[in-house]
């Protein structure tokens, strides 16, 4: 990790590499789940700025109540919205399956990265791989876009601390 970088332990992607040198260096898995996502129809959908921060606060209630993220008010996303989104520094991904979100990326843009600040998807009964899709696809955006990290946001030191958050990072 470079000495600039926000996070003392953190996993990037160099988005200067093509998009198959990236491709290629995901787990087996990873590009599994996203193959599978496209062939269940997921679609990523950009709407107006309001249904996308709607959709993205949904999804995110949703992990927080199953407990398995930080509860936070929707005035607090509208708020980060509203003060990054005007100068292009945050954007909302929001994955689609069946007409409804099933999965969303909230993103970071600063300097020359790209980092997913606070994501979210649905526990569904068959899964469709959203969760992988949505992340590809939000690195595809980055990249597009002319940015040349991707940054997954930090990790402890110690891999045997958390060591589910370093396999989804590292995958």
């Amino acid at each position: 990790s470079r000495t600039r970088d926000m996070h003392v332990c953190t996993y990037q992607i160099d988005l200067r590499q093509s998009e198959e040198a990236i491709w290629g260096k995901f787990r087996g898995s990873v590009r599994t789940e996203v193959r599978r996502a496209e062939k269940k129809g997921v679609t990523l959908e950009c709407q107006e700025p309001a249904a996308d921060l709607d959709a993205f606060c949904a999804l995110y209630a949703s992990l927080a109540s199953e407990g398995k993220g930080a509860s936070y008010e929707p005035r607090f996303f509208s708020e980060v919205y509203g003060r990054f989104s005007p100068g292009g520094q945050v954007r909302i991904f929001n994955a689609y399956y069946q007409g409804k979100p099933v999965a969303t990326a909230f993103v970071s843009f600063y300097g020359d990265r790209a980092e997913p600040m606070w994501t979210a998807k649905l526990s569904l009964d068959d899964d469709i791989g959203c969760n992988q899709f949505i992340v590809w696809q939000s690195i595809l955006w980055g990249k597009k876009m002319g940015y040349a990290w991707y940054d997954f946001g930090g990790v402890p030191p110690n891999k045997d601390e958390l060591p589910g958050i370093h396999f989804y990072k590292k995958s």
